[in-house]
């Protein structure tokens, strides 16, 4: 798997055992399907939740309309994740509540929610969460994902996919393209 080969390269255990989630809200085209408002980001159109492991490889993508909680949805994400290995989640304040503890109860997985110092000055970055918005970031560099233009939370997902397929193929053939001599 394109997965277990990027990681082993990297120096890493092929099956991850830790990994991160997150969600962004992405606006949605007039014509395209299911669609909610993210009443906290202003955004009519849909949310994608990613789940990754740490070093930001995709594990796990479901999409659901933007009025959908984060906590609400993450007992399906889990039930997509492929990598049966996870033991550890971390996850922001929007995973509190009863549904995602016990739903990664039910996975055998131990949710850790990461809230650092309130920042004084600006940023702050939180630990382990930046791999996901860096993954996010990836996400957002593809134009079909930028916004939602599909008709189905499927394709979404699937464009999502392939999106990170480039992104194992680019750094697998980045490794390729310098061990040459």
């Amino acid at each position: 798997m394109l997965g277990e080969e990027t990681r082993t390269r990297a120096g890493r255990k092929p099956k991850p055992t830790a990994a991160i989630v997150d969600s962004s809200s992405v606006k949605a085209m007039p014509v395209a399907g299911p669609r909610g408002c993210d009443g906290a980001k202003k955004i009519d159109g849909i949310k994608r939740h990613i789940l990754v492991d740490t070093t930001g490889l995709l594990l796990a993508v479901h999409a659901t309309p933007a009025n959908v909680q984060d906590r609400a949805a993450f007992g399906d994400l889990l039930h997509k994740n492929r990598c049966a290995t996870v033991r550890k989640v971390w996850a922001d304040k929007s995973y509190t509540g009863t549904a995602p503890a016990e739903a990664a109860a039910k996975a055998g997985i131990d949710l850790d929610i990461v809230s650092g110092p309130k920042p004084t000055n600006g940023f702050v970055v939180q630990p382990r969460r930046w791999v996901v918005e860096r993954t996010n970031g990836w996400i957002n560099h593809h134009r079909r994902l930028a916004r939602q233009y599909k008709t189905t939370l499927a394709a979404h997902e699937g464009f999502l996919m392939l999106s990170q397929i480039g992104l194992l193929l680019r750094r697998l053939d980045h490794g390729q393209l310098f061990d040459t001599p």
